[in-house]
């Protein structure tokens, strides 16, 4: 942070002001920090061989669009991923039955209170034999949205709740900018 500037005001005290840089974006400053939920990642994971639907539910800011793309990532096959609060996204989905019915491999679906109908149509993509799609479908954890998909998708659904971070992920927080681990406090 730049020296403060020392003005005085006329017939009053000395004033101290900070200059502040404008930043546009707050990554151009800080380091990307990225902090590792392995034992999340693997849960989803064994979930998704498992049942044609998940869902990852937990309050807002918690990690779960960050751990869908880390799922994402590591998937071998096809994937798509539709964020349910981008405009664009919500239209392709106008007829889920539709747009959602050919897809093969990994289907996120994020956000996914916005369109609470969905809930119906992947019942019946679930049923499919041999089904050639797994769903990923992330949302807020409010009773709506539980008792919906408890209801609809009985038996095909699998939920992992996620809550804050834990001390074991806060102790290894790796910084992806340096490549290097740095612990907490020590």
């Amino acid at each position: 942070m730049p020296a403060p500037i020392r003005r005085k005001k006329p017939g009053g005290p000395c004033l101290t002001m900070n200059i502040r840089y404008h930043v546009s974006n707050i990554h151009d400053i800080l380091p990307v920090v990225q902090i590792r939920r392995a034992a999340h990642l693997a849960a989803i994971r064994r979930l998704l061989r498992d049942y044609p639907v998940v869902a990852l539910l937990g309050a807002r800011q918690v990690g779960k669009s960050t751990l869908a793309r880390q799922v994402v990532a590591g998937w071998r096959g096809s994937r798509t991923v539709f964020d349910l609060e981008d405009d664009v996204d919500r239209q392709k989905l106008q007829d889920p039955g539709l747009a959602l019915r050919s897809l093969t491999g990994l289907v996120v679906l994020d956000e996914v209170q916005h369109l609470p109908d969905l809930f119906r149509v992947l019942r019946v993509l679930a049923d499919r034999p041999r089904s050639p799609a797994r769903f990923l479908v992330l949302g807020s954890a409010s009773p709506e949205l539980l008792r919906q998909t408890s209801e609809s998708l009985a038996g095909r659904i699998a939920f992992h709740h996620i809550d804050g971070f834990s001390l074991d992920e806060l102790t290894g927080i790796y910084e992806a900018s340096e490549g290097r681990a740095n612990f907490l406090g020590r």
